[in-house]
């Protein structure tokens, strides 16, 4: 199920809480002027099923820090395209049981 909401931060310390994410596919899009942001923030929600965090590091880099088959991990990808220039930028996290694929704006 897709699920589709817009929803707007009007102050840096600004969050939304959702359901926890466990398994599968999550998609997201984004807007900002700002250079660093939490994007995502999900904490170890039992022992065997581990955190996300999702980061906009600088103006075309994104952090993506995550724990698969309990090691934590930390993969950077670089955008083509300058992620804080205030307009909708696509991010997408495939996970399975022993791998993650991240996707900034079609670039993997």
């Amino acid at each position: 199920d897709t699920q589709e909401y817009v929803i707007t931060f009007k102050t840096w310390n600004s969050f939304i809480e959702v359901p926890g994410w466990r398994r599968g596919d999550i998609a997201f899009s984004f807007r900002t002027s700002n250079s660093q942001a939490v994007l995502i923030y999900q904490s170890s929600i039992h022992h065997s099923h581990g955190y996300l965090r999702v980061l906009l590091i600088n103006d075309y880099e994104l952090s993506f820090e995550f724990t698969l088959n309990n090691r934590p991990r930390s993969v950077r990808v670089t955008s083509r395209r300058k992620l804080n220039s205030g307009e909708w930028q696509q991010v997408w996290v495939d996970h399975d049981t022993y791998h993650m694929r991240f996707t900034v704006n079609l670039d993997s």
